[in-house]
């Protein structure tokens, strides 16, 4: 479909269930001993939004217990491989209301938001909330549009809660979100990433904009059918929380 590309802004030759069945041999090389654990798991998602039916990642260093890791051997065959320059690409978003929408997020500049979301099982690790912190930190501002922030689990709250963020002279993720004047951060939980009843912590009850860290944007995805949903990287979310349009990160960065 000429309009859909994907997180590289390579137009992909087959998305979502197109690729049901198929096995994935993704070799992250140095950015897998970059990446937590749970990062890595995002890469299926970052590349097609896929849904396989295998993915093989390679993990050097980590126990191989209490499985037998299969590995691709020298005579292995592929139907397609990619290369990426990861240092030449830009913050990206998925534009409504599709992950496979994407767009740079320079060029949505003029999008005017109404809130920020932070967080979800792929966007609310305690790498996403030191991410976001940076961007604040490095800003000294307030945001501009009430910013929600939600703990994928009880351990990454009480980290945002405890673990200094670099350069912030011991101050922790919660103390600089509190400074920012963003929401304080909630209970674990799935929150406004399914939508769910209107009671439901940061539903978009309204037909609002939202930059978001988590992983869907479809019509009504979280809450109201009208909403508009920009999926985005932590940095980008907190970007665009200070200024309270879809910004690009690296202003803020540099």
């Amino acid at each position: 479909e000429k309009s859909r590309t994907n997180a590289f802004g390579k137009k992909p030759r087959c998305t979502g269930s197109g690729w049901l069945g198929q096995y994935f041999d993704i070799a992250a090389g140095v950015i897998s001993r970059l990446m937590c654990h749970w990062s890595l798991f995002d890469l299926p998602v970052a590349i097609l939004d896929l849904i396989s039916k295998i993915n093989l990642f390679r993990y050097k260093g980590k126990t191989s217990l209490p499985y037998e890791p299969v590995y691709s051997d020298q005579q292995a065959r592929f139907l397609s491989e990619y290369r990426f320059d990861v240092s030449k690409l830009e913050p990206v978003v998925a534009k409504p209301h599709s992950p496979d929408n994407r767009a740079l997020a320079r060029e949505c500049k003029d999008v005017k938001i109404n809130r920020v979301y932070i967080g979800s099982c792929t966007g609310g690790k305690t790498e996403d909330f030191m991410a976001a912190a940076k961007v604040f930190l490095a800003s000294g501002k307030k945001v501009k549009v009430p910013t929600f922030l939600v703990p994928a689990t009880q351990k990454v709250w009480m980290d945002v809660y405890t673990i200094p963020v670099p350069g912030s002279g011991g101050k922790t993720c919660s103390q600089i979100f509190e400074e920012a004047g963003c929401d304080t951060p909630a209970s674990p939980s799935c929150g406004a990433c399914l939508g769910g009843p209107k009671d439901t912590y940061a539903r978009m009850n309204e037909p609002q904009v939202c930059v978001s860290t988590t992983n869907r944007n479809f019509p009504g995805r979280m809450g109201h059918k009208e909403g508009q949903i920009y999926l985005a990287s932590p940095y980008t979310a907190a970007a665009s929380a200070l200024t309270g349009y879809v910004t690009d990160p690296r202003e803020f960065l540099q």
